[in-house]
């Protein structure tokens, strides 16, 4: 097990005292990760769970190093538990940053208690608030974590966003998906704009995310969609029966967790 938290206890220093000279104690911990929050969308929309992304800040010389977590349950809070990195004998010196994710059980609305504790050493205290349409944390503490995002708004059901990335410019491919989903009875939708884990929102009804695709020319787009997922793949069949000579990159999402490509 690599200890991983460079813990810096800068004790006493008498240049600040207090009124009863007595020495403040300055605690210095370097940030170590980056914690943010997500819904996973697991086929079905009322069975959604919550869970926290746990990210190294810095790359880690070892691609096959893992994260070491757990978590403890009690009626007052959730304790989530980072106990250290793990790194094999013979690992490969690929610069990756680790990730890991830590679900929790179901949450209600209202607040719950939690803690982030960093290798038995530092507790850090807070809560998840838990409404109709978001999760907010609140944290006392951010000793050695970073929070990526303190609110995480919830997918509406019967959501659907996705991109098209093309080797050229293709305004017509992209006018004729646009008609192809619209004949499948999709909606407009304008969500409130901020953080969904799986994209981000703007106050002009566009969305934003990573597209993995090596074609420079993208178009990203989301609707409310409560027809078949069989209505979706044939609108990304009818593309390419009627571009071939487009090279290009198709991809829906759900907010069941599906995806169509």
């Amino acid at each position: 097990m690599k200890k991983f938290l460079p813990v810096l206890f800068l004790l006493s220093i008498f240049a600040c005292q207090s009124d009863s000279d007595e020495p403040l104690f300055i605690i210095d911990i370097p940030n170590e990760f980056n914690i943010s929050m997500k819904e996973i969308l697991n086929g079905d929309d009322e069975k959604r769970s919550f869970a926290f992304g746990i990210e190294t800040i810095e790359a880690i010389a070892c691609s096959q190093a893992e994260i070491i977590t757990d978590l403890q349950t009690t009626s007052e809070k959730f304790s989530i538990q980072i106990k250290g990195i793990y790194k094999p004998d013979d690992c490969d010196n690929v610069l990756v940053k680790l990730k890991k994710e830590v679900a929790l059980p179901s949450l209600q609305n209202g607040a719950h208690n939690i803690q982030l504790v960093l290798q038995d050493a530092i507790f850090n205290n807070g809560q998840i608030l838990v409404e109709e349409d978001k999760y907010s944390i609140v944290m006392q503490d951010k000793f050695g974590i970073e929070i990526a995002h303190e609110e995480l708004y919830k997918i509406p059901e019967n959501t659907i966003w996705g991109y098209l990335a093309a080797n050229k410019p293709a305004n017509g491919l992209n006018e004729a998906l646009s008609n192809q989903l619209n004949k499948a009875g999709v909606q407009n939708i304008n969500l409130p704009s901020g953080n969904y884990y799986y994209f981000s929102s703007y106050a002009n009804a566009s969305i934003d995310f990573e597209v993995n695709s090596n074609y420079e020319n993208k178009y990203r787009f989301i609707y409310s969609f409560d027809g078949e997922d069989n209505q979706l793949k044939d609108a990304i069949r009818f593309l390419q029966a009627s571009f071939p000579e487009i090279e290009r990159d198709i991809k829906i999402y759900t907010s069941k967790g599906t995806v169509i490509e």
